[in-house]
């Protein structure tokens, strides 16, 4: 699904290199990530050290959840962390890290996390949503109009019965930047039952255009 998502969106013909770390820990558990090196920009350097420590801290997370959970020595567990990327130039990253992982229950299950990366007054730095608009302020506002009605309309089960009405500040933060838009990433569970899947809420340019910055990390993708 993710590859779909993304797949027109490639802007670079040739993968990164990548570094992969992996281990074991208490009964055979398999933790393993796999993350990005990008080389010879400010912004690609920062996104290869940010989205590495960003996956060694969710695997040290899970090494605790096992560690924690005590399996029985009959169920093992496994953790692969992986990028899907979205665009690569000089001055912007965007990419989903995602998480798949089973603990040997009724089902595994999967968490996606935005990566994006750009120059903000002149420094790279992983961006938030507040770093592409004019309105900083109105992030979480202008978030809400944006992805609310969709998750309406896609059926979210629990957007839809009135038990999730807003978004969460991190959800604000939780998507990628494609050459169409902006997606917004629900894992399992977010947003409705294990069984609804993932939500991937895409938001056209056009309808954020007005609220978007004229300079700053999108200016090179957006040709303003």
């Amino acid at each position: 699904m993710l590859s779909s998502l993304l797949a027109a969106s490639l802007v670079l013909a040739q993968k990164p290199e990548s570094e992969v770390t992996q281990y074991k820990v208490g009964k055979g558990h398999d933790l393993k990530a796999t993350t990005p090196i990008y080389r010879g920009s400010p912004v690609g350097e920062f996104a290869t050290m940010d989205i590495k420590l960003t996956a060694l801290t969710r695997l040290a997370k899970f090494r605790e959840d096992f560690v924690d959970l005590d399996l029985p020595d009959m169920r093992t567990g496994m953790v692969d962390w992986f990028v899907t990327r979205s665009i690569e130039r000089k001055e912007l990253i965007s990419a989903i890290g995602t998480a798949y992982y089973d603990f040997g229950g009724a089902h595994p299950n999967r968490d996606h996390v935005g990566l994006n990366y750009g120059l903000v007054n002149g420094k790279p730095k992983r961006l938030a949503f507040s770093d592409l608009i004019r309105d900083p302020k109105r992030a979480k506002e202008i978030a809400d109009q944006a992805v609310m009605p969709k998750l309406i309309l896609m059926r979210a089960m629990w957007v839809t019965e009135g038990s999730i009405n807003e978004l969460e500040p991190k959800q604000v933060d939780n998507f990628v930047i494609t050459p169409a838009g902006i997606t917004w990433l629900f894992a399992p569970y977010e947003m409705g039952s294990y069984a609804e899947g993932d939500y991937f809420v895409k938001v056209p340019w056009s309808e954020l255009a007005p609220e978007l910055r004229s300079s700053g990390p999108l200016r090179e993708l957006r040709g303003f």
